[in-house]
């Protein structure tokens, strides 16, 4: 293994253990520098850690110990797996437009409730003229919960229909 770049194959106690030159089996020692890194890193307790995480945790590590990280190059010929990390939404963003609106319908002698992101509401209070969420439960009723096979998955139907009927109007 190149210890100049994380290798997602091998676990990263693996490669943490290669980078400080030490057994894999001595977990002690390799909890301790993963906990050092969660401290560090302010990544929390949690059990499951992603790609994104371990990746973090090994280039913390590689600095700590002077390990030179090579910069990614425009070569088409370097397999430098580089991660970026992805920017998230704001706080605003995800308590306005992707907040969760539940809209209970019957369909067929059936009752589901269903959710819809508020941008989807928004459009379709904009496009139909809707004024309230009740109005929006009266449309998705009458327009959107037509023509359902009740052995199928209703929501994925409902949204889908509703969608349809943005994108054709």
């Amino acid at each position: 293994m190149n210890n100049s770049v994380y290798d997602t194959s091998e676990s990263i106690t693996d490669q943490l253990a290669k980078l400080y030159n030490c057994s894999p089996k001595s977990s002690a020692k390799l909890a301790n520098l993963m906990n050092e890194a969660r401290r560090a890193l302010k990544l929390g307790k949690s059990k499951r850690l992603t790609d994104k995480q371990r990746m973090y945790i090994w280039r913390y590590h590689a600095k700590k110990v002077g390990v030179i990280i090579p910069k990614p190059s425009n070569s088409l010929n370097v397999n430098i797996p580089i991660v970026e990390p992805v920017k998230k939404p704001s706080v605003k963003a995800v308590d306005g437009i992707y907040k969760l609106i539940n809209f209970g319908l019957k369909v067929g002698d059936k009752r589901t409730v269903i959710s819809l992101e508020r941008y989807i509401a928004d459009k379709l209070s904009e496009r139909f003229g809707l004024g309230s969420n009740s109005d929006i439960r009266k449309w998705i009723q009458t327009n959107a919960a037509n023509d359902i096979d009740l052995n199928q998955p209703l929501m994925r139907q409902i949204r889908h229909n509703i969608i349809e009927h943005l994108v054709s109007n």
